[in-house]
């Protein structure tokens, strides 16, 4: 199933990270892989557009993800298998895929 909106929900002051200089976006970089890798293996749920322009630095410091315009749902399943080929993958158990 495609999920898609075509209204914002809410305002959000902040800043593009392409207006960020490197040390912000390294400040940030680990909060916004645990936000995608959590929306995936979580709540089944992908953003297909995580570029720069898509994620906001606000004033404190958090990330906002924004422009969810390309989604998809991830049924159990498949997010079960990918989480299996990632831990084979840092493993290094080639054979187990």
């Amino acid at each position: 199933m495609i999920l898609s909106t075509t209204e914002a929900t809410e305002w959000v002051d902040g800043r593009s990270l392409n207006f960020c200089d490197n040390e912000e976006i390294k400040t940030i970089t680990r909060g916004a892989q645990d936000a995608f890798l959590y929306q995936l293996f979580d709540l089944g749920f992908f953003h297909a557009d995580p570029h720069p322009g898509n994620m906001l630095m606000m004033p404190d410091g958090r990330i906002a993800l924004i422009d969810y315009g390309s989604v998809i749902e991830v049924d159990t399943f498949d997010r079960e298998c990918m989480i299996s080929a990632l831990i084979h993958l840092t493993n290094r158990d080639y054979s187990a895929f």
